[in-house]
């Protein structure tokens, strides 16, 4: 019985330790109209994450994501990063790849 508890007990810990941060990333973004002129390739109109993928410009590219606080880390399968920080939960920034420039985009699913 103590052995029951004691693996009960580290059931739990587990579980709040590494399964109870979700991925807000999750879903489907849109840039914000006041950026229209940057890079289609690097910043896309449209970007949708997925559990292990994202998908822009009809590609969909494998990728992982480090979850942290009020931002997530997402590289891609040949080891680009892009750091996506939340403002709020509708809304995220990233840097542009070709400038210093932070692109917004808009959460629509």
């Amino acid at each position: 019985m103590k052995y029951l508890y004691r693996s009960l007990f580290l059931l739990v810990i587990t579980v709040i330790f590494t399964g109870c941060q979700g991925n807000d990333l999750l879903g489907v973004w849109v840039r914000d109209k006041q950026f229209e002129n940057v890079n289609e390739n690097a910043n896309p109109k449209v970007i949708e994450f997925k559990e292990d993928e994202y998908i822009y410009n009809g590609k969909h590219i494998s990728c992982e994501y480090e979850i942290e606080d009020g931002k997530v880390i997402v590289t891609n399968s040949i080891n680009l990063s892009r750091e996506y920080i939340f403002i709020d939960d509708e809304l995220v920034k990233v840097k542009d790849l070709n400038s210093d420039m932070e692109i917004i985009y808009h959460r629509v699913k």
